[in-house]
């Protein structure tokens, strides 16, 4: 069985903790609108990109075109892929 809709959306929410507006919409979507969302996130590979970036602002880095001034790119941040 796969994973419930409230974990879902609680996932959704940790893509950016500090918008309040997120949070909003999150929280109001149907449920067919929180699994369409959360399946495209794992599809583009949202949560990895948005967990270095959320990482690097509780360490207080510097973020530069959407990535930690420090990240090491690897073969498939250029291909656009995930690496499953």
């Amino acid at each position: 069985m796969g994973m419930s809709v409230t974990n879902m959306r609680a996932e959704l929410l940790k893509a950016y903790p500090d918008s309040v507006s997120w949070k909003g919409k999150v929280t109001t979507w149907p449920e067919r609108q929180v699994i369409a969302v959360y399946n495209s996130f794992i599809k583009n590979g949202t949560f990895q990109k948005r967990a270095k970036i959320n990482k690097a602002k509780r360490m207080k880095q510097k973020i530069v075109n959407g990535y930690p001034e420090n990240y090491q790119f690897n073969i498939f941040d250029y291909s656009g892929g995930n690496n499953e």
